[in-house]
């Protein structure tokens, strides 16, 4: 027999407890969800007793569109703030919602003018030398006129409808009732979380309310982003001093398409990735760098301007991000979508006090974040579905407890608006991809102190290998222990080395080989090039450029296949080395991962490239002088720490910016080993250096500096520079200093400060060394 449905959960309300006009106005509400057959309602005595209809999410979305229009502005905001955060609720409900961002009823002329002169103290005809009655958009809060000062100033006229205070209070008294009912309905509950929206709801109307917030917020806006970077294009309406009250703001007047009318703009010769570009790169900059941003970029609120700029309008909603938080974003963003660096991402977020777990949970957390990211990481923008891995993501927070502060889930909504614009106007542009929203989020690098230069250790004693293709021979006396103790196993290595069996990988099956590469198609890196920086490159044509592009791309790649060698040997040398058995059985994966690495890099190199490089010197040399070493934690040091974590950071850089799919993939697959290499690193040397002496502690920070500074200009590629006969004094020294080789180095050594601060190494003195030689930043 078929088991019957749980019948639906029922609510009651006692009208006794509401004052007078309150119970009216909850009839009317509750008479208008049931009218549209949402609710059934039982009315016994001064009881009403509500049970949710259960409806397909399609008729139910359309049911509350329709009651909400009926039931007036109050419930219209409500709508609206639904259809304003695309990807927080299910699609058919977003989708459905945006009707209410059509133009709304108008109120009748003459109250809007009464409204106008009681505020600002005059008559229409002595404010405005010409008014025009018919609304250029009236949405649920207020509406907008245009009009002309008597300077001839054009101008638009915002006016508050009237009488809306007392009413938006009693319909959220309200609505906080009806939503605790809403909470626990059938399909209604699985559609949207009513209680938080209701209280989200209520903050945003009453600060919007008072247009005086909005101008004063309007002109905060402007005015950072006048200070700081270059926003020419971005237009921000400017309010008229004397003409702001609570009901009324008169503002200068924006020309513009809303940007997301495809027909319109069609019709215009813009170049809309760069539209979108600067209207992406200065939000951003609002909210990282100045702590303000617009909290409502809705396609009427974000116009494309006749020149090609981008108008910024309507600041009734606005965020504000205090300084701790932005530079916990500023970690978190770079350590999913650089580094790969999950377990960092979920620490940040849980530095925000907004996961209520203990700290015991985070790598279980750092787990699903992985698992939830990584196909974001191998999708193009325009395939990826936010409503879907937005409700993975609220299970994994549910989950954990998240509880995210209202601001940044404004934050959110505002980066999903910018994400459906680009899926529209530039299905390839990723937004956090683009090198100069990244500039934003990490900073620009510090100036170089060249005096600071150490001085390198002498390399070890080599010979070379005569062999087809050459090689070296590296001179070294290392001991090899044993252990006879196998049960002696730490519960961290062990669940890291169980997570390296699982994720092997072969090269030869799961990459597609069968992918094109076109070697003159930079794949997103040209913005990396070192030789911009020369005056030659001036000259180049674009046949030139390309051909520029395919070298560095050929020596990056030749270089991350060299020190994947190296890395190779030095894993092997720690499985000999290493006292303790699980260090050896990770290391043991390691070797494997190092092997598959060198295996696909070669095949990439040589089959799609056609181009392999020689080791760069300054890499050859670190790599000599770690495989030599006698020391096993000078191996760790050198390997794990430095070169596995600046590959991670640039394998990170490299995945986001290349837009070449073969690369993308294969650096995917190396990523998620280099990251549990790194970790391997930090956890075999906690506690190591805590009883050195104070010259061996010494040695070992200078075997930072002196491997940070080998490493800190390897990226400029000299090779490069003289294949392509450019001569080194041909900008070669200022290359270091450009935007992008700086932002690049930042994120190669974003990983070093925190990394040697877990093994207790990074102290005062050494951290002033690194700063000096340009390897970290001053605030790092």
């Amino acid at each position: 027999m078929a088991s019957r449905p749980a019948p639906a959960a029922e609510a009651t309300v006692d009208l006794r407890r509401l004052s007078p006009r309150d119970a009216r106005r909850l009839l009317d509400i509750v008479l208008t969800l049931a009218r549209h057959g949402l609710l059934v309602v039982a009315q016994r005595g001064p009881i009403l007793v509500l049970r949710p209809r259960r409806q397909a999410p399609r008729a139910a979305a359309v049911a509350l569109r329709r009651s909400f229009t009926d039931l007036g502005p109050t419930f219209v905001k409500l709508g609206q703030l639904i259809a304003s955060s695309p990807g927080l609720f299910p699609e058919v409900v977003s989708t459905e919602f945006r009707r209410l961002l059509d133009r709304l009823p108008a109120e009748p002329t003459p109250r809007v003018r009464r409204v106008i002169e009681r505020e600002l103290g005059a008559q229409l005809h002595e404010l405005f030398s010409s008014f025009d009655d018919v609304p250029l958009a009236a949405a649920s809060i207020a509406q907008v006129h245009a009009a002309t000062l008597h300077d001839g100033t054009r101008v638009a006229v915002k006016i508050r409808r009237p009488r809306l205070e007392a009413r938006i209070e009693r319909d959220l008294r309200l609505m906080r009732l009806l939503a605790v009912v809403l909470q626990h309905a059938g399909t209604l509950g699985e559609l949207a979380n009513p209680v938080a929206i209701v209280e989200d709801l209520a903050t945003t109307l009453r600060s919007e309310l008072d247009f005086r917030n909005e101008a004063a917020w309007m002109t905060d806006f402007a005015r950072n982003l006048a200070s700081f970077g270059d926003n020419r294009r971005v237009v921000v309406p400017v309010p008229v001093e004397t003409m702001v009250s609570p009901r009324v703001l008169v503002m200068t007047f924006v020309d513009g398409t809303p940007i997301d009318d495809l027909e319109a703009l069609a019709t215009r010769d813009h170049d809309l990735e760069d539209v979108l570009r600067v209207s992406v790169r200065a939000w951003v900059e609002a909210a990282l760098i100045h702590g303000m941003f617009h909290g409502d970029v809705h396609a009427g609120n974000l116009f494309v301007t006749p020149d090609g700029g981008v108008a910024f309008l309507d600041f009734g909603i606005v965020g504000h991000l205090d300084l701790h938080t932005r530079s916990v974003l500023k970690d978190l963003l770079p350590a999913v979508l650089v580094e790969g660096d999950y377990e960092r991402a979920v620490r940040a977020v849980f530095e925000l006090g907004a996961v209520r777990k203990p700290a015991e949970e985070l790598v279980g957390a750092a787990e699903d974040l992985e698992r939830l990211v990584t196909p974001l990481l191998t999708s193009r923008l325009s395939d990826i579905s936010y409503g879907e891995i937005l409700g993975q993501v609220l299970q994994v927070s549910t989950r954990y407890s998240v509880r995210l502060p209202r601001e940044l889930v404004l934050v959110v909504k505002q980066l999903l608006y910018f994400e459906r614009y680009a899926k529209q106007l530039a299905p390839d542009y990723q937004i956090l991809a683009d090198p100069s929203i990244l500039t934003y989020l990490l900073g620009q690098g510090d100036p170089l102190d060249e005096s600071s230069a150490p001085v390198v250790r002498a390399r070890p004693r080599t010979r070379p290998l005569e062999r087809p293709g050459g090689g070296l021979a590296v001179e070294r006396i290392t001991d090899t222990t044993f252990t006879w103790a196998y049960d002696d196993r730490g519960p961290e290595l062990t669940r890291l080395y169980e997570k390296a069996k699982r994720s092997q990988w072969n090269a030869t099956a799961d990459v597609d080989w069968s992918i094109e590469v076109d070697p003159l198609d930079s794949g997103g890196l040209a913005d990396f090039l070192p030789m911009i920086a020369s005056d030659a490159f001036d000259a180049f044509d674009e046949g030139e450029r390309a051909e520029a592009a395919y070298q560095f791309n050929a020596w990056i790649t030749s270089q991350f296949l060299h020190g994947e060698q190296g890395a190779l040997l030095a894993t092997s040398k720690l499985v000999r080395q290493v006292p303790d058995v699980d260090a050896k059985f990770y290391g043991a994966t390691q070797v494997m991962d190092e092997a598959r690495h060198v295996e696909v890099y070669a095949r990439y190199l040589r089959e799609k490239l056609e181009l392999t490089y020689p080791v760069n010197p300054n890499l050859a040399q670190l790599l000599e002088m770690i495989v030599a070493d006698p020391r096993w934690d000078i191996t760790y040091l050198g390997m794990q720490i430095i070169v596995e974590g600046l590959a991670l950071a640039a394998f990170g850089l490299i995945h986001q910016f290349s837009s070449e799919p073969l690369i993308k993939s294969i650096t995917r697959y190396v990523m998620a080993d280099e990251a549990r290499h790194v970790a391997f690193g930090t956890l075999s040397l906690q506690g190591v250096y805590d009883d050195l002496t104070a010259t061996e502690r010494r040695e070992r920070e200078d075997f930072v500096v002196e491997a940070a500074w080998l490493m800190r200009d390897r990226f400029l590629a000299h090779e490069v520079w003289e294949r392509l006969g450019i001569p080194d004094g041909d900008g070669l020294a200022d290359s270091i200093r450009t935007p992008m080789l700086q932002l690049f180095q930042r994120v190669l050594f974003a990983k070093i400060t925190p990394n040697l601060n877990k093994i207790g190494l990074l102290s005062p003195p050494l951290r002033e060394r690194l700063v000096g030689i340009g390897a970290i930043g001053a605030g790092d």
